[in-house]
């Protein structure tokens, strides 16, 4: 195991079942070089490094076991993980064909029983994809409908390959359809790497977690290792790999957020920057509180973006001052109207990134692509799909509307392009 000269000024965090982090004191750039020097001289080689807004990074390597690296000044300390079990990330761009236009779609998850579930759908030149997260266990046949979504989007006579698909944390909506893709719908396609950063199922707050949340991870993960094909690489801090022509840089994990409280296990979540057709596109997943903490803290010119998707489906989620610096021309919700509506007196944080853009888009009102780069004003809006079963959400979260507001949703869905629901044609 990897050994210091100096005493960790935190204990050291199991971060994972195959990985420890550790936080040492480091005053300046010499302190962190001698750091460096020890890892050198313990037989690792350097695999990578990366400066972002100051913050020194790097990766080491050796028989197997990876060691992440960082420095950074605002708090003065040198961060390590270690880890014995994660596959190797692309450190360097991928030559590709450009047989299709580099896009992203919102994906309009299955809403009728859940306001929430996240999904992105990035295409690269070559026509392979990186998807982010999925849908919820609620969002029943979402699978499918994704599978059939990438397969129409594959160019003709190539087979579907995602050449990498990331998870922001392990909530239900995030990860559960996830799970069933790779249960039902791996016949005709290819999945080259799996990317995420899950907090440990062992972790002391994990009491606090909601008991289903918790099956969902272990289910999610036990269905992973029934494909030792698929390498899984668990991000931290600073790594910058790369899809085909796409770059991602890790700005922060549940590691960074250590040794605060996991009550809120939206503070688990990892932040994802893409770097695509010369855009910069913010995946925060739910990242909360703590996580906007080290975020204002660690960065200062790194958040300006031209695509925004609003942390946590625009729920109590990054703070005002992030979206202000963000300044995102275009703002993502993963979530539905109704929720954006309620939702909107109550936080600030989505005033102002709504504000400061030219366009918003809310996930439950259809699909929409921005082909990249993006131009204002290009985005190709797909039929709504799906619509609240009023009944259902009744049934099981105790919400209730009026028959105005219920009417005038669903008016909005059929000008959407969605179909007639026979339930409804009567009115409400």
């Amino acid at each position: 195991m990897l050994q210091f000269d100096s005493t960790p000024i935190l204990p050291v965090y199991n971060s994972s079942e195959s990985c420890t982090y550790t936080v040492y004191s480091c005053a300046d750039t010499q302190t962190y070089k001698q750091y460096l020097d020890e890892i050198e001289q313990q037989g690792f080689s350097l695999y990578t490094q990366n400066s972002i807004d100051g913050n020194l990074f790097a990766t080491y390597t050796k028989d197997g076991c990876t060691v992440q690296t960082a420095f950074i000044p605002a708090d003065r300390t040198f961060r390590v993980a270690v880890d014995t079990k994660t596959a190797l990330y692309p450190k360097e761009p991928q030559a590709c064909e450009q047989i299709v236009q580099p896009a992203l779609w919102q994906f309009e998850t299955d809403h009728r029983l859940i306001d929430c579930g996240m999904c992105y759908v990035m295409q690269c030149s070559d026509g392979s994809f990186f998807v982010i997260d999925s849908a919820h266990s609620y969002s029943i046949c979402d699978n499918d409908r994704l599978h059939d979504f990438l397969i129409e989007h594959t160019p003709k006579g190539q087979k579907c390959v995602i050449a990498g698909w990331y998870f922001s944390h392990g909530h239900a909506d995030h990860i559960c359809k996830f799970t069933d893709f790779l249960k039902y719908n791996m016949a005709d396609v290819t999945i080259e790497r799996l990317y995420y950063n899950f907090i440990s199922q062992s972790h002391p707050d994990a009491q606090l977690w909601d008991a289903a949340d918790r099956r969902f991870t272990d289910q999610f993960i036990t269905e992973v290792e029934k494909h030792p094909e698929i390498p899984v690489v668990n991000l931290h801090i600073g790594q910058q790999f790369f899809i085909r022509d796409f770059a991602f840089t890790v700005l922060c994990t549940h590691e960074e957020v250590y040794p605060g409280s996991f009550e809120t296990y939206n503070n688990s979540s990892t932040v994802l920057l893409c770097e695509a057709a010369g855009q910069r596109i913010f995946f925060p997943g739910d990242a909360s509180d703590l996580s906007d903490q080290v975020l204002l803290s660690f960065y200062k010119d790194v958040f300006s973006c031209d695509i925004m998707q609003v942390s946590h489906h625009g729920h109590m989620g990054l703070s005002p001052e992030f979206y202000k610096k963000a300044n995102a021309p275009v703002v993502l919700f993963p979530t539905t109207q109704i929720k954006y509506d309620e939702e909107w007196p109550h936080y600030e944080a989505n005033r102002v990134a709504v504000k400061q853009a030219k366009e918003c888009y809310i996930s439950a009102n259809g699909t929409v692509k921005f082909p990249l780069p993006y131009q204002h004003g290009t985005a190709i809006l797909y039929p709504d799909e799906t619509f609240e079963s009023f009944t259902g959400v009744q049934n099981l979260w105790n919400y209730t509307y009026t028959v105005e507001r219920k009417q005038e949703l669903y008016d909005a869905y059929l000008a959407r392009g969605g179909k007639p629901i026979d339930e409804y044609k009567k009115g409400f």
